[in-house]
């Protein structure tokens, strides 16, 4: 399946609105502490130490921010049904809450296809599908099937103070369960390990 990759997708004026929506989230919600990677909380920030990071779940994005992602699906998506979307979600990873490692590995879950967009950072932080690494910088985006697609993310040893923040737009499709094959799976992760030392 086709990754597709995007650059300087939003406009600065959009950037601007989605900050406020995350910023006003952020100051609003109540951080707490959860290690198990399914639990669903859209109420407020959980925090994963043992990922690096944290996740706001149900960032209520504008229409318009939400449209303009959402008519990329036809030429995204590559299935005989229609995805919904289930979800948008804010993440930011920092050594502020663990260190930052994103294995190699497929999602086991029902999302169809993932729009991963990097909102703001400080620091690069590579993007692997399968075997291809993707420098990311702010306001890039990928497309890609989380259930289908081995993703990662390099080996880096964060800074004090450095993050990389991403969103999510998560979109549900019928029929795409898990793809494990442990050729690919040998494959992307020779290519994470390769990563590191560029």
């Amino acid at each position: 399946m086709d990754t597709i990759f995007y650059k300087d997708f939003f406009s600065q004026e959009e950037i601007e609105q989605i900050k406020a929506v995350v910023q006003h989230e952020l100051e609003t919600r109540v951080l707490v502490n959860n290690e198990d990677f399914t639990f669903i909380d859209t109420n407020n920030i959980v925090e994963q130490n043992y990922l690096g990071r944290i996740v706001m779940q149900g960032v209520p994005l504008p229409k318009n921010i939400v449209d303009k992602v959402s008519g990329l699906l036809s030429e995204a998506w590559k299935f005989d049904v229609n995805p919904d979307l289930v979800g948008i979600t804010y993440n930011m990873w920092s050594n502020k809450y663990g260190e930052p490692e994103l294995v190699s590995h497929i999602d086991k879950n029902t999302l169809g296809l993932i729009f991963d967009y990097q909102l703001e950072s400080n620091t690069s932080w590579t993007l692997g599908v399968a075997e291809t690494p993707y420098p990311m910088n702010d306001n890039d985006m990928i497309c890609l099937y989380p259930t289908r697609d081995y993703h990662w993310r390099a080996p880096k040893k964060f800074k004090d103070g450095e993050y990389v923040s991403l969103l999510f737009f998560e979109y549900a499709g019928v029929g795409l369960s898990p793809d494990l094959d442990e050729d690919r799976s040998r494959l992307a992760i020779a290519a994470r390990e390769k990563a590191s030392q560029l």
